[in-house]
C-alpha cells in the first residue's frame, strides 16, 4: 500500500525498482510542512484521521475487515497523503485539537479533510476536537467547503462459518498472529506500523499507535 500511494502522488512519474517492485524515486510535496523531496526514504504515508484516533469514535466496534479498509483506503485522496517523516513524527495520532500543520496554508484544507474522513466512516467527535475544529474554521477558514466523497464499503457481518482470523485486529495494516507466541521486535520484519486496542504483543512501547519504530 505504501508504494501505491507515493506513485499516486508522486509530481513526476515514480521510479519503480523492477526487481524488487519498492518506488526509489519521484517527487513528493509534503503540503504539512512545504517540503517537496525526491527521496522516498524521507517521506512517510500519513493517515490524516490516524487508526488510533479512530478506535474510540467507532473503529472499535468494526470488523477486521472494514479496519483494513479504513487502514488502506485509496478510494478518497484525502485519507492517506505522502509527508516528511519528520512532520508525521509530530502529528502521531493527534486531533486537531492537539496538532495542525506547521505550514499555515494546509490548516485549513487538512480540517476540511479531516471533517470529511469522519463523515464518511461514521466517526464522532469529542468535544475538544469538535470545539478547536469549529474555532478554527470560524477564525481562518470562514470559506472553506468539503467536497463529496466515494461511497464508504458497507460495513459487513461477520461470517459465523469463517474460519477463525490469523491476524491480530490490533495491528490492522500488518498481518501478525496473535499470542501464543509472544513476540517482540525483534522477531518479526514490520516497522513504524499502526497500533490500535490492546497490542497483545506490546509492540507499541511508548504508546503513540506506531509499532516497532525504526
Amino acid at each position: 500500500m505504501p508504494d501505491r500511494v507515493l506513485i499516486r502522488d508522486s509530481l513526476t512519474p515514480a521510479q519503480v525498482d523492477p526487481v524488487g517492485c519498492a518506488v526509489i524515486a519521484g517527487d513528493w510535496y509534503s503540503t504539512y510542512d512545504n517540503i517537496t523531496t525526491s527521496d522516498p526514504t524521507d517521506t512517510t504515508i500519513d493517515h490524516v484521521v490516524a487508526l488510533a484516533e479512530a478506535w474510540d469514535p467507532g473503529a472499535h466496534s468494526w470488523t477486521n475487515e472494514r479496519r483494513v479498509d479504513f487502514a488502506n483506503d485509496l478510494a478518497d485522496r484525502r485519507s492517506l497523503r505522502v509527508v516528511t517523516a519528520g512532520v508525521n513524527s509530530s502529528k502521531g495520532a493527534a486531533d486537531p485539537s492537539n496538532w495542525i500543520p506547521p505550514h499555515s496554508p494546509a490548516v485549513c484544507g487538512y480540517l476540511a479533510d479531516w471533517v470529511s474522513i469522519k463523515a464518511r466512516w461514521s466517526l464522532t467527535m469529542d468535544q475538544s476536537e469538535h470545539g478547536r475544529i469549529r474555532n478554527l474554521f470560524t477564525d481562518r477558514c470562514p470559506n472553506q467547503t468539503i467536497a463529496a466523497w466515494p461511497i464508504t464499503p458497507a460495513p459487513q457481518p461477520p461470517d459465523p462459518d469463517a474460519p477463525p482470523s490469523v491476524c491480530d485486529p490490533s495491528y490492522p495494516t500488518v498481518c501478525i498472529p496473535p499470542p501464543p507466541p509472544d513476540l517482540d521486535c525483534g522477531d518479526i520484519v514490520h516497522r513504524n506500523f499502526t497500533v490500535i486496542g490492546a497490542d497483545p504483543h506490546r509492540f507499541d512501547g511508548n504508546n503513540d499507535g506506531i509499532g516497532c519504530q525504526s
